[in-house]
């Protein structure tokens, strides 16, 4: 539906239709800029920019959401995106090469720990070790989540970076921070 978008239409008409999953409210003026409304978030929704690709496809970018930025901020991005798109720019091959970007742990699950267990007889203390880094804790390893083995001494070490190598503190002895 094409409507001038304003503030005050964002703040008290943004609802979809009874009977429709989904509506667009599309900004008068030829500029690209809708506000996407869905039945499931009635008073809310979402600013995308509609523009061409360079094999003209049409594309959608998600700007943010009505919720979290004004209606001038939209504007302002989408003349923004627009110029980018104009002079070349691809948004969705950077988004594409951005997700791409392969994690630690897909790594480590997909390429190293297959790996390892064919190489190395002690690939489940790497498996340990870095199931502890990440956050996860393997049952009965005796490992806190930063990957350092609890002492069983009651004494405690110094935990100042300076300190090399860790010593345990007595009443005679201190950590110095420089």
């Amino acid at each position: 539906m094409i409507t001038k978008l304003t503030t005050d239409f964002i703040a008290n008409q943004l609802q979809c239709p009874d009977g429709q999953r989904r509506i667009e409210y599309v900004d008068r003026g030829g500029t690209g800029l809708y506000i996407e409304v869905r039945s499931t978030s009635p008073g809310q929704g979402s600013y995308y920019l509609r523009y061409k690709d360079a094999n003209s496809k049409t594309c959608h970018r998600k700007i943010g959401r009505t919720t979290e930025m004004e209606l001038d901020d939209a504007r302002r991005q989408a003349r923004k995106l627009k110029a980018e798109i104009t002079l070349g720019a691809d948004p969705q091959a950077e988004l594409k090469a951005r997700r791409s970007i392969i994690t630690f742990d897909a790594f480590f699950r997909d390429h190293y720990l297959p790996h390892a267990k064919v190489h190395k007889r002690t690939w489940e203390k790497d498996l340990e070790r870095t199931s502890c880094a990440s956050g996860r804790r393997s049952a009965g390893t005796g490992l806190t989540r930063f990957g350092v083995r609890r002492s069983s001494r009651s004494t405690p070490v110094c935990a100042v970076r300076d300190c090399h190598p860790p010593t345990p503190i007595t009443s005679s002895s201190s950590c110095v921070t420089r």
